[in-house]
């Protein structure tokens, strides 16, 4: 009793607490083998890039053999970033000098892309980074002029050779043009509506090419980066907008026998993607197709042929997705922003 009493007087006095000493006990011991860790491997303040990564390969090596289950297959890494088709190669023909001391040489431009994109996402070092997105910039308007004077252009079943180095660049395109970032920004926001505008129009590309466009905005439409998203949606507004604009009504007649592929018109092909989207059990997919309809509506209703064609399906496609969207707790607003976006709402 008499040891429990002064105990007691002690703590009311403003002694020490255990559980503080055992907080502080414990948090010294870590910050010892924090210490003790960063020495062993040379990790002390104001360490630079290459310093941090000799310190890594440094721990790595003492980890012995299993260091090896860390990393992925070095045949792989090679495999996916070096060239992304080794068989769709993309020479850029340098010439030098004039008259007949003229000569040149061939630049392999497909084998700098996968870099170029990988520094433009990964790379640490602000400089190098916007270094890379300019040349991937130039790179780019390099392939959308070669292809622009090729003879087999705009002809259907015909396969383009930029078709599947696109399907790599055009994210990257979209990332950087929503980058926060300003010199990337101010790239790449332009360039992003000047390719909207040249895909669109289905006689002077190839299908492909505007397919890879038109898959790579709806994949960003489903991104979860807030910025990209809003981006993406605007930019497939612009897309049937130029559409609607550089097609006769011939063309948009003409439906695709297949999900949108070798279509005269893209516009098609892209209503294909938002129909299966709007069915999609993702709901982020689904709203997605719900703000791109509430958009693009405006320029569908004035075109006799499309809304023949989709008017139907599109008030199909959204009263399914609302009727997936029941199932979805209100709190998140879900159903919501499907209601309305519903064209009819709009028109």
């Amino acid at each position: 009793k008499f040891i429990l009493t002064s105990y007691a007087d002690k703590e009311s006095a403003g002694g020490p607490d255990l559980k503080e000493l055992s907080l502080r006990r414990a948090t010294g011991a870590v910050r010892q083998r924090e210490g003790s860790f960063a020495a062993d491997y040379g990790m002390g303040a104001g360490l630079t890039g290459a310093e941090l990564q000799r310190a890594i390969l440094g721990f790595m090596g003492r980890l012995g053999g299993l260091s090896r289950l860390m990393l992925p297959e070095p045949q792989d890494v090679l495999r996916a970033s070096l060239h992304w088709a080794p068989d769709a190669p993309v020479p850029l023909k340098l010439p030098f000098g004039v008259g007949a001391a003229a000569g040149g040489m061939e630049l392999p431009l497909d084998a700098l892309l996968p870099r170029l994109v990988e520094l433009c996402g990964q790379s640490g070092d602000a400089g190098a980074r916007v270094a890379a997105a300019q040349g991937l910039h130039g790179a780019l308007s390099y392939m959308v002029g070669a292809a622009a004077t090729s003879p087999t252009r705009g002809r259907v079943g015909v396969q383009s050779p930029f078709a599947v180095h696109y399907r790599n660049i055009f994210p990257a395109v979209l990332g950087l043009a929503a980058s926060a970032t300003g010199v990337c920004r101010e790239l790449f926001a332009p360039l992003l509506r000047q390719l909207v505008h040249w895909f669109s129009g289905a006689n002077q590309v190839h299908a492909d090419e505007a397919l890879a466009l038109i898959d790579s905005l709806v994949e960003g439409l489903c991104g979860s980066d807030s910025g990209v998203r809003e981006l993406a949606c605007e930019a497939l507004d612009e897309f049937v907008k130029w559409a609607v604009k550089q097609s006769t009504k011939a063309e948009l007649a003409i439906r695709p026998q297949t999900g949108g592929v070798g279509s005269p018109s893209s516009v098609h092909a892209l209503l294909e993607r938002l129909f299966v989207l709007a069915a999609h059990p993702t709901e982020e997919r689904r709203l997605g197709a719900a703000l791109v309809f509430g958009r693009v509506h405006l320029h569908l209703r004035g075109e006799t042929v499309l809304v023949s064609a989709y008017a139907m399906r599109i008030l199909h496609a959204l009263l399914r997705s609302l009727k997936l969207c029941a199932q979805i707790s209100a709190s998140e607003g879900v159903g919501d922003g499907d209601s309305n976006n519903i064209p009819a709402r709009g028109a």
